[in-house]
């Protein structure tokens, strides 16, 4: 990753400081208005980091499929009939 360097000042923002960020920093770490940040102070450093929000199954689910997950249920072919899983093989106990 290319090294960026600036100077900037703190404004007031209420009883905090606001920090404006450069564009080429935000283009570099793909982060946009309101996305969500990490702030954390690391040797009398500020560290700023990008937040990934974790997906949930259902939305892992239709991303993938590339389908809503309620009519996915309701279609579901198996819904009517037994599934095997065959019997025990080797030593489990059921």
């Amino acid at each position: 990753m290319e090294a960026f360097k600036t100077r900037t000042n703190l404004r007031d923002w209420g009883s905090s400081k606001a920090l404006r960020i450069p564009k080429p920093f935000l283009k570099e770490l793909n982060i946009h208005g309101n996305d969500e940040v990490e702030i954390t102070l690391v040797e009398n450093s500020i560290v700023i980091k990008k937040t990934y929000k974790s997906k949930s199954l259902r939305e892992r689910y239709e991303e993938f499929y590339n389908t809503n997950f309620e009519d996915a249920v309701k279609n579901n072919p198996y819904d009517e009939e037994e599934v095997s899983w065959s019997g025990t093989e080797g030593e489990e106990i059921w």
